[in-house]
């Protein structure tokens, strides 16, 4: 549905020139939901302002639903971009407008009749969760109403893509989660490719099928959700997950942790677990078939787009042929393992 080929964005200053963008490859399938996230500064903003031309690429190509918008005439764009609903984090309202006549603005510009936008007004008033704020202005709502304004404003056009550019950074964690979900059924029922880009990465867990890193305008790294937090490849997808889920030892155990084995010391590993997998007995049956004692360290369940991921962390102790054996059966319960290192048997 999105494809962007090559796309290169630079600004010209008077000091020289600015690549907010590197020669950018990316595609987003059709009712799929992508998440971007980077830093400030990575050139999220200006990647999804090249999605609709808002922002014309230097050089590349971007498609959407196999139309070439960088050969279009400026009338033929204007036109495609009718297919292409985009909100904000600042939600951008007309205060003079009540919320009703913020989301008809877009159909009063193409002609539609008075009748056709009551209702379809009305319709996305509804599918949005604001059928008795119609008459309200935009100064007594919340900022989560207002953002449901912004939204039922774009999808007003029918678009067969959303682009959100953090639509839920200015909102508190409760109201973020209501909007991710109301996101998600909206991609559900009307079938609507999402692209969103965000600092946050609960919004990442939360509701994207795929994720891309962004960093100094280059994709570096790019997954599903669940292979992302599982296997995280580059150092900032690191840092970004250890910002979101709970996997690390505590302090004063990790002030205790050793680099080299001895007799005196057993290995800590860091576990992970999927789908069915943190659901059964694992650790108990490990310890009863391999002859091993298992002290869980530290551990954290989370739900990432919905499917159970479990993060462990362990000390295994026990002969070292013993050992061997229970971390070789983890590995083929496809239960992915992170050797940490080792601690001594006394601190537990």
């Amino acid at each position: 549905m999105i494809d962007l080929k090559e796309v290169t964005k630079t600004y010209r200053t008077k000091t020289g020139s600015i690549t907010a963008l590197d020669n950018i490859s990316l595609s987003v399938k059709s009712g799929e939901i992508m998440g971007i996230i980077g830093t400030s500064g990575a050139g999220k903003s200006t990647l999804i302002r090249c999605v609709n031309l808002l922002e014309r690429p230097s050089k590349g190509h971007v498609k959407v639903d196999g139309q070439s918008l960088c050969d279009l005439s400026p009338s033929a764009l204007r036109t495609s971009r009718r297919h292409i609903g985009m909100i904000f984090q600042h939600f951008n309202l007309l205060s003079l407008r009540t919320v009703f006549d913020n989301i008809a603005f877009p159909l009063e510009l193409t002609g539609m009749s008075k009748d056709d936008i009551h209702q379809k007004v009305t319709s996305l008033l509804d599918l949005v969760g604001l059928e008795n704020r119609g008459q309200h202005y935009p100064s007594e709502l919340s900022g989560g109403q207002k953002q449901r304004v912004a939204i039922a404003r774009a999808l007003a056009g029918d678009p067969k893509v959303l682009l959100c550019d953090e639509a839920t950074s200015a909102l508190d964690p409760q109201t973020s989660l209501s909007i991710l979900n109301l996101l998600e059924q909206i991609r559900d029922q009307l079938g609507i490719t999402i692209l969103l880009i965000t600092h946050d990465m609960q919004v990442i867990k939360h509701i994207c099928d795929r994720v891309a890193i962004l960093e100094h305008g280059k994709i570096i790294e790019e997954n599903t959700v669940a292979e992302f937090f599982t296997a995280a490849k580059t150092d900032i997808a690191k840092e970004f997950i250890a910002s979101s889920i709970r996997q690390d030892l505590p302090k004063e155990l990790a002030q205790r942790l050793q680099t080299e084995s001895t007799d005196k010391n057993a290995p800590v590993i860091r576990l992970w677990f999927h789908d069915e997998s943190t659901s059964q007995p694992i650790i108990a049956g490990t310890c009863q078939r391999f002859h091993v004692d298992i002290n869980i360290l530290q551990a954290n369940l989370e739900y990432i787009h919905h499917r159970p991921v479990g993060i462990m962390i362990i000390k295994i102790e026990g002969e070292d042929d013993n050992i061997n054996n229970a971390i070789k059966h983890l590995k083929a319960l496809e239960i992915k393992t992170e050797q940490l290192g080792y601690i001594t048997h006394h601190v537990i």
